[in-house]
């Protein structure tokens, strides 16, 4: 059932790592230690989650105030999501890295303190831990830490609960340790006798033995043991799923529940259509993952950057994120092979039908296609805050700001000499800090206020040169704008990805259920 001893991810020699509540972004004053098995995790690995990103829908989801019934894990108007689904989901994404070894370690940890307690008679109840958490309180305070504990826990993102349990499970190993050193009552054993207690304390249970290279099949079925002490899948699981990130949980659950949606518009589907939708998918998350620039002069391929996370390409095919875009994919082809001409002869291949269907959809929506994804703009903004009448709190009237900025303006020939003028004057503080970039905008990009779009395109069409526009009164106060060259529209192979793109969003948004997605509320 179990695997030898000393496994990779349990290793024998230094199995032992001190946990302090800093690592939680805590800080606190006192040298708090839990010893943690160590993870032989590979280091400085890119996050997993960005290969489970599918494109999220604008919908926000609503999370519900009441449990939903046992084992059901998310709901969206008739479509449910179970716990047996969402597990097998975290499991797979998040078992082998190392916040899965951490929930794993800590789990087997509390239950070889608990047992070594329990057998020594040694425990501290609720109000000793809530005695000691008072002194944690007193010394941040008197460390200057402004509203003690509590702040730091929320700020860390750490369940009270959490921090309560683990903080009794630190209290109990240096007691035990105390005791198997023969410390005087009351004294504090170091961090370092701790780790060299449980070192010790392991190695006469017979290390730790694992089943997590390929985790178990039944819940019942132990992943990790240390002597008699052991975690099933089970409580594997459960803990997992409570303690990941609460954005990371919701958004699986998200992605499981559209996959069943859209499973039921696509209906049957070629396997040769599937298996070409997956794969252009994983392609293109392939591209970019490796155009990060931490691969470039690396002999490093995607498959080992999947293997470092516990995932393979087989594993990626059948996540949700991939077969949700799959689906999208399959959807927003169907769709434009619909809008192919009808005269298009009936045995044109397929290729051929279908980029006359984008292109037909294309041309159903020229304004809105070309206004945001045709020829577009590159905008700087720097402005003076102002208002009508100047006073105390604005110390400058709209008619000040724009006639000292219209003397600004024979001065800004480049935009070196705009992006100075940004960094010196400029009251926007959020475009302040990228030199007053606003972005790339279109002649119909909704993004970009009208005024300012308006006013940029304007200029383009009178000059066309890169240059400045202004002074522009803006919310706020007013405003001087550069307008760059402008980058051309994109040929129509670009831009029939573009249609297909798009047709891929709004399938999406359409999937998730009017009333949002009800989400189970974790139970510690």
């Amino acid at each position: 059932m179990v695997s030898a001893p000393h496994s990779p991810i349990f290793p024998a020699t230094s199995m032992i790592r001190t946990f302090t509540f800093a690592a939680l972004n805590i800080g606190l004053a006192s040298c708090l230690t839990l010893p943690l098995l160590a993870q032989d995790a590979p280091q400085d690995v890119p996050n997993a989650a960005t290969e489970q990103e599918a494109a999220t829908p604008e919908t926000e989801q609503v999370r519900s105030l009441e449990p939903l019934p046992a084992g059901v894990a998310a709901r969206g108007g008739d479509t449910e999501v179970t716990l047996v689904e969402l597990d097998r989901l975290l499991v797979t994404r998040h078992g082998k890295r190392p916040e899965g070894i951490d929930v794993l370690n800590r789990l087997l940890v509390k239950a070889i303190i608990e047992e070594l307690a329990e057998d020594a008679g040694v425990d501290f109840d609720k109000a000793d831990v809530d005695a000691r958490m008072a002194e944690l309180d007193t010394q941040l305070r008197e460390n200057g830490v402004e509203g003690g504990l509590i702040p730091q826990l929320v700020e860390g993102g750490i369940d009270p609960e959490v921090f309560q349990s683990t903080l009794r499970l630190s209290m109990l190993q240096a007691e035990l340790t105390r005791l198997a050193l023969g410390l005087a009552d009351g004294e504090q054993p170091s961090n370092g006798q701790q780790n060299v207690w449980m070192d010790e304390t392991l190695a006469k249970r017979g290390g730790v033995m694992d089943e997590t290279t390929v985790f178990p099949a039944n819940d019942e079925d132990v992943v990790v043991q240390s002597g008699s002490a052991s975690i099933t899948m089970a409580q594997f699981k459960e803990r997992l799923r409570n303690e990941l990130d609460a954005q990371v949980v919701e958004q699986a659950c998200t992605q499981l529940l559209l996959k069943k949606v859209l499973l039921a518009q696509a209906g049957v589907v070629d396997k040769d259509i599937w298996r070409a939708a997956v794969d252009r998918e994983l392609q293109r998350r392939r591209e970019k993952t490796m155009s990060d620039t931490q691969f470039l002069n690396t002999s490093i391929t995607y498959e080992d950057y999947l293997s470092a996370q516990g995932l393979s390409l087989a594993t990626m095919a059948e996540d949700p994120s991939v077969e949700v875009t799959a689906l999208t994919t399959v959807l927003a082809r169907r769709k434009a092979l619909e809008s192919a001409p009808q005269d298009l002869a009936a045995d044109a291949p397929l290729a051929e039908r279908l980029e006359a269907g984008l292109k037909a959809a294309y041309e159903a929506e020229l304004e809105y296609f070309d206004g945001y994804y045709g020829a577009r703009l590159p905008l700087r903004v720097c402005m003076l805050r102002a208002v009508v009448e100047a006073n105390e709190l604005v110390p400058r009237s709209i008619e000040q700001a724009n006639t000292y900025l219209g003397k600004l303006l024979p001065g800004l020939k480049t935009e070196g000499n705009f992006v100075d003028l940004v960094r010196k004057i400029s009251d926007e503080m959020n475009t302040k800090q990228n030199d007053g970039a606003l972005g790339v905008y279109g002649r119909g990009d909704e993004r970009l206020p009208e005024g300012l779009r308006v006013a940029a395109w304007d200029y383009w069409d009178k000059t066309p040169v890169a240059g400045v526009t202004g002074p522009l009164e803006v919310s706020g106060g007013v405003a001087l704008m550069w307008v760059g060259d402008a980058i051309p529209a994109p040929g129509w192979s670009d831009m029939a990805e573009v249609v297909e793109s798009e047709l891929q969003r709004r399938i999406l948004n359409a999937a998730l259920p009017e009333q949002g997605i009800h989400v189970f509320r974790a139970r510690l």
